[in-house]
């Protein structure tokens, strides 16, 4: 994740600010699964998005709370 950490020290962020997890999913978001707007520009359905992976982002939080807090060099 050190590719991931460097433009955050760069940039002066603060640690909550760095990205510290990233999963990848294989579904595409679609207007069918409800994750799209149904508009030209393909916009991502906020509050559908955290509903529709709410377990992936709980299993997220839940190995970064017995990992290392602080971003990999």
């Amino acid at each position: 994740m050190n590719f991931l950490s460097m433009p955050s020290i760069v940039l002066q962020l603060r640690g909550f600010e760095f990205v510290k997890a990233v999963t990848l999913v294989l579904e595409p978001f679609t207007m069918e699964n409800g994750l799209l707007t149904p508009t030209f520009k393909a916009s991502i359905k906020r509050p559908q998005a955290k509903q529709y992976f709410a377990n992936v982002i709980s299993e997220m939080y839940a190995q970064l709370s017995t990992s290392d807090p602080s971003p990999a060099l």
